[in-house]
């Protein structure tokens, strides 16, 4: 796409670097203009509506799975999302723009906590691919957001990386396994002030790892603990649906320094084991250990737009959802 042509690429020696960008404006390919849609300004029968669009079209469904975002989780009241519509008054395009959360910036150099955004709900109509619409949206997205106060932002690319110059700031490859809750030995279910808890003291002992943090109801923590060996999880509902079926996805993995891959093995399975919500669950390849019981099946990217950091992502990370 033009949009990722001209992105440069940065080295920084900070846990947070502003990197904004100019873009100009460009026109329409269908002539209309891009619609900004908000908490306060969508009506339940435009939520129907733009559900129902990504339902029916996101990704290549029913080749890959379907994207059934609520209808109460669509827009959160920091979140804003742009569509377009043909002629017909159809919905030919729409973008989301979702707030991610706060980033722990070093707390050593006493920086803000910026507020992180993500780039999702990315849908072109079929008949409308590859004729600039998806340009113009995120052109537009990104002109607004910016002057908005609101620059910083990540997406995640799925299968192969951009051929850009930008490097990703983070790759790995997916693996998953259908799930069904039993009783396991060494796992806690944590509330959600536990889990934050627990983050603020990981960030202290190890301040080099990324953690973007939010705090919204599509959070499932665990706890795992073997002797000295423990990791803090987070699952949340992906909102995509496999033949009818609930599929949840790990969003932190923040485990201490004497984690091996044979407990790895045997944490990835126990903590999904206490999913009872989910039929199926998507891991970072390099949580699970040597374990049999996850299949393949693609890479993954994120990308952040805007800002960059030198902060780690290896197997300890939180990027919620």
């Amino acid at each position: 796409m033009v949009f990722w042509s001209i992105i440069p690429q940065f080295s920084v020696c900070t846990p947070f670097s502003s990197h904004l960008i100019e873009k100009d404006a460009i026109l329409s390919p269908i002539g209309n203009h891009a619609i900004r849609i908000t908490h306060a300004t969508a009506t339940p029968e435009l939520k129907t509506e733009i559900c129902t669009y990504l339902r029916t079209y996101f990704g290549n469904p029913p080749y890959t799975p379907v994207l059934d975002i609520p209808e109460s989780c669509l827009l959160s009241p920091r979140d804003y999302l742009f569509l377009v519509r043909d002629h017909e008054e159809q919905i030919a395009g729409t973008i989301r723009y979702r707030y991610t959360g706060e980033f722990f910036a070093n707390y050593i150099h006493h920086v803000e906590d910026p507020a992180i955004y993500r780039v999702d709900a990315f849908c072109i109509r079929p008949d409308w691919r590859k004729k600039g619409l998806g340009d113009y949206l995120l052109t537009e997205l990104q002109r607004y957001a910016t002057a908005n106060g609101q620059p910083y932002a990540m997406f995640l690319k799925e299968g192969p990386s951009l051929s850009i110059t930008h490097i990703p700031l983070y790759s790995s490859s997916y693996v998953y396994r259908p799930i069904k809750a039993i009783k396991v030995s060494h796992v806690r279910l944590f509330s959600c002030l536990q889990a934050y808890h627990m983050l603020d003291l990981y960030h202290r002992i190890y301040p080099n790892v990324c953690i973007i943090r939010n705090q919204n109801g599509n959070q499932h923590w665990r706890f795992y603990k073997n002797g000295y060996s423990t990791i803090l999880a987070c699952f949340q509902d992906t909102y995509q649906r496999l033949e009818g079926k609930k599929m949840a996805w790990c969003t932190a993995w923040l485990e201490s320094s004497v984690v091996t891959d044979d407990i790895r093995s045997e944490a990835a399975i126990e903590l999904t084991h206490t999913l009872p919500s989910f039929d199926y669950v998507w891991m970072n390849k390099k949580w699970v250990g040597h374990h049999s019981a996850w299949k393949q099946d693609g890479g993954f990217h994120w990308y952040t737009y805007q800002w960059s950091t030198n902060l780690t992502l290896d197997r300890s990370m939180c990027i919620l959802d």
